[in-house]
């Protein structure tokens, strides 16, 4: 949302990213762009691999974007990218998506066009045009609308290219540049170009050099109220141009907050303008005190906190009989958390008022977030509001203040010195969990006073312990119980699963039949409509074939449960951080029934593996007591966030745990017993029987 906090012109900006100086002013012609609509070469028609990078299944050939101030005094961005798919795997490279800010159409489309060209059966070069009916606009919310298509006829092999052109009406909503994308880029160019009555800073996290990074002084003409505003024909302007060449593929990789906040970028915003006349000129660089001192003056966030009879009439209710703050504290949670629906709508700026949310009995992330605010003041709990960005939608840029950056709201309330962060978008969520989204991010506080930050953050883990009881068979079947109990998010990840799956489906999914073939029947659930209590799960076990017999040899992996069959970091470098939401505590115990006739002839030793001390712990405990064998495992994740640097190590611990829990316990069928009395002693033995 745009939000105008005093009377000022259509121009200003009141969100904005990091500062950063225009580099290598000069003078040089305008160059031609990289690319011309409809002439494809035919090198790029004929390209079926791409050597640097032979499993993508697809490459940018040319991304090229453009921003300038247009006659009407809007700013336009043009967008032209052509693509060439490589495999079936590609397609997805076929649909592209924008969104606008239309809220009283500050921003909208135009000259959406698309085309795939191929190779016919002789050859000839086959030319399909995107009709109009393959591009959808999906309004989003009362903010935003989303503009998607895809192009026609894909194969392997083609080319695609589409362009189309956005109108802002607000000079704060200059488009940003994303140079590295998921799959490889070979160009890669943004060009901006303005009159030097207005300013844009930019920031770029170079991660590659640019091949082309230009500032040249011009002169262009305009006309109409552009013309008014500059006040003459030919006008003094700068244009900006960068260029990447040849950027890799930026490659998904497990516990990461947004890979694209990694990729080589441009952001750019506005930072000083000229009114025009003797006016003088407006700097719209802004601090985080007027952030917070305009989000409280905002009619849809600081007056969003309502204390009036509806919200006080309801508080009171689910809070009658009850003295201590906490036992409020959860009941008014409980209330918001069971009775109010998240439609989905993300964002910090609360359209419905707390009293319309109780009476829709639904609302967005700040709404349910302003009535829960509401009722915990108006139990007398001390709360605030914290804006903060998820992990999903990438990084908070801090240098530089940019409401625009946040799109989720949580609670802070303080009761006797402590402090903790609430969201009820989630009826299956408990009151000490938050959503993973926002697990371990920076908040901001909005209040008066000082400047807050914060990390939001509920300590909370993944905790299982699981139990296995299983009777090895001479024939090497399995047959026994299993159970597990998950607690905290590992609670919240099966209640959810619970709701769309059957307890067999689960069942089976939580002890990885699947993969070992093996069958569950008598399953039972406890804990699946109980947010307080742990999630559990019990099944029978039987398998033909889990164990692998060898003439006198059984061969058996005890890992039946909680097994680490591969190693989640498969790459050998890493040039992001590692970041997961929560640490984990998986504790599994397994008694193998051996089969009468058989000895242990091999199992797998204790294991102590740990990383750094404490920062990751794996244990292995063997007990064998007669004819049964236990293996008591741990596998502790204490630390969740790995520098580059610190990758290595992590990925080496993996594969230790990896290779542990591949080991096989092997047994051995016992010899006959041998005689061991003699015929002489025997028949001696007989005549004392007789007497």
């Amino acid at each position: 949302m745009i939000s105008f906090n005093r009377t000022v012109t259509r121009f200003e900006l009141i969100a904005a990213v990091v500062i950063a100086s225009f580099s290598r002013a000069g003078s040089a012609p305008p160059q031609d762009p990289p690319l011309e609509w409809g002439v494809v070469p035919d090198s790029d028609l004929a390209m079926t691999t791409f050597l640097p990078d032979t499993s993508a299944p697809a490459m940018i050939l040319c991304d090229y974007g453009e921003t300038v101030l247009a006659n009407s005094l809007d700013l336009e961005f043009r967008r032209h990218t052509r693509i060439k798919i490589l495999s079936r795997s590609g397609y997805d490279w076929g649909t592209h998506s924008f969104l606008l800010y239309s809220h009283k159409k500050d921003e909208t489309a135009k000259d959406i066009e698309g085309v795939t060209y191929s190779r016919g059966a002789g050859g000839q070069v086959v030319r399909t045009e995107m009709d109009e009916k393959s591009i959808f606009k999906e309004q989003v919310n009362e903010y935003y609308t989303r503009y998607r298509f895809t192009l026609p006829a894909l194969t392997p092999g083609c080319v695609i290219e589409f362009r189309y052109t956005i109108k802002s009406k607000i000079w704060e909503l200059i488009r940003n540049w994303v140079f590295q994308e998921r799959i490889p880029v070979r160009w890669s160019e943004y060009r901006v170009m303005m009159p030097h009555l207005i300013a844009f800073a930019a920031v770029s996290n170079k991660r590659f050099p640019f091949a082309v990074d230009e500032n040249t002084e011009t002169h262009h003409t305009w006309s109409g109220d552009a013309k008014s505003y500059v006040g003459g024909d030919r006008v003094k302007c700068y244009r900006y141009r960068w260029v990447i060449r040849n950027s890799p593929a930026l490659s998904d990789e497990p516990f990461v907050t947004r890979v694209m906040d990694y990729a080589q970028k441009m952001d750019l915003t506005l930072a000083e303008y000229a009114h025009g006349g003797d006016l003088g000129n407006e700097s719209v660089s802004k601090t985080w005190d007027d952030v917070i001192n305009g989000l409280l003056k905002e009619e849809e966030f600081g007056k969003r906190t309502d204390v009036s009879s509806p919200v006080r009439r309801l508080a009171d209710l689910v809070t009658a009989g009850l003295v201590s703050p906490e036992d409020k504290l959860n009941a008014i949670y409980n209330c918001v958390r069971t009775t109010i629906v998240w439609t989905g709508y993300r964002g910090i700026y609360a359209v419905r008022e707390p009293d319309q949310v109780i009476e829709g009995k639904k609302g967005s992330v700040s709404e349910i977030a302003f009535l829960l605010l509401s009722m915990l003041k108006s139990a007398g709990i001390d709360a605030d509001p914290v804006i903060l960005s998820t992990r999903s939608n990438g990084m908070i840029q801090m240098t530089y203040p940019a409401v625009g950056q946040f799109n989720w709201v949580v609670v802070r309330a303080r009761i006797g010195g402590k402090s903790c962060f609430l969201d009820a978008t989630d009826p299956l969520r408990p009151i000490e969990l938050l959503p993973t989204d926002v697990q371990k991010v920076g908040g901001l506080v909005i209040k008066e006073g000082p400047v807050e930050w914060c990390s939001v953050n509920c300590g909370r883990i993944y905790s299982r312990r699981s139990i296995a009881r299983i009777t090895l068979k001479e024939g090497g079947e399995i047959e026994g119980v299993l159970e597990s109990s998950d607690e905290q998010y590992g609670a919240l990840a099966k209640r959810r699963e619970f709701r769309d799956a059957k307890a067999v489906e689960i069942a089976r999914n939580a002890f990885d039949a699947d993969r070992s073939g093996s069958v569950l029947d008598s399953v039972t659930v406890e804990g699946g409509d109980s947010v307080a209590q742990p999630f559990h799960i019990r099944a029978r076990v039987a398998s033909g074939s889990y164990a692998q017999a060898s003439g006198d040899f059984l061969y058996m992996n005890p890992a039946v449960i909680e097994r680490q069959f591969t190693n989640p970091f498969k790459s050998e470098t890493r040039s992001y951080p590692v970041n997961m939401s929560a640490g984990s505590r998986l504790t599994s115990v397994v008694d193998i029934a051996l089969p009468a006739g058989y000895d242990v002839s091999e199992v797998p030793k204790d294991q102590n593996i740990r990383l750094n001390g404490n920062d990751a712990v794996f244990t292995r405990l063997v007990q064998i007591d007669g004819p049964v064998v236990q293996f008591v495992t741990n596998l502790f994740i204490n630390r969740t966030d790995y520098l580059p640097d610190a990758y290595s190590d992590l990925r080496k611990f993996y594969e230790k745990v990896t290779a542990a829990q591949s080991e096989q316990m092997v047994l051995r069928r016992k010899p006959p017993a041998a005689l061991k009395v003699a015929p002489a002693a025997k028949s001696k033995a007989g005549a004392m029987v007789r007497r």
